[in-house]
């Protein structure tokens, strides 16, 4: 369900029910979603990443250093190779702010699945995760609705993802 009220737009519910929205933020939350979780780095929605991302954007991890998009490209790169799904899931709770000057920042909270192709039980690795997105008018032709993220911010315990990374390497060593 979605609900406008002047310089805001707040979801919950499905994923796939952003774009149903028309707000500019879910627009864009919607292409990024599909391009980060996209493990195939050249397939389409991968592709659209760099449309939607400002070659200046930065990526912060828990509040960390900040890391520019080439760096992030390469860890989804590294991704493709040790994954068979990483996925953002349903329901999500996200919301669309307007700032000064037609900027926008979106807010997701959700939670994303990991899958190791290591991994003999196939089991799933669950983590809450909460993105800010700060969006800015985009170069025409590129962004969705007009804006490109300039800088992604997320929060997140990583420590049940290394686990599972290690455990699988301590049992590969047997």
């Amino acid at each position: 369900m979605a609900t406008t009220k002047g310089t805001f737009t707040h979801y919950s519910g499905p994923l796939p029910g952003l774009p149903s929205t028309n707000s500019p933020g879910f627009l864009f939350l919607s292409t990024y979603i599909a391009g980060i979780d996209a493990l195939d780095r050249s397939s389409p929605e991968a592709k659209q990443l760099l449309e939607i991302l400002s070659p200046t954007a930065t990526f912060t991890n828990n509040g960390g250093d900040s890391l520019p998009l080439s760096k992030v490209e390469a860890m989804f790169a590294q991704r493709q190779g040790m994954l068979q799904l990483f996925e953002h899931g349903s329901p999500v709770v996200t919301w669309d702010l307007e700032t000064e000057g037609g900027g926008r920042t979106v807010v997701l909270e959700c939670a994303s699945k990991t899958v190791f192709k290591a991994d003999p039980k196939k089991e799933e690795v669950k983590v809450a995760e909460c993105l800010f997105v700060k969006l800015e008018s985009a170069p025409e032709g590129k962004g969705v609705a007009g804006l490109w993220a300039t800088e992604l911010r997320v929060y997140m315990d990583f420590g049940t993802i290394h686990l599972k990374g290690k455990e699988l390497m301590d049992l590969a060593k047997k």
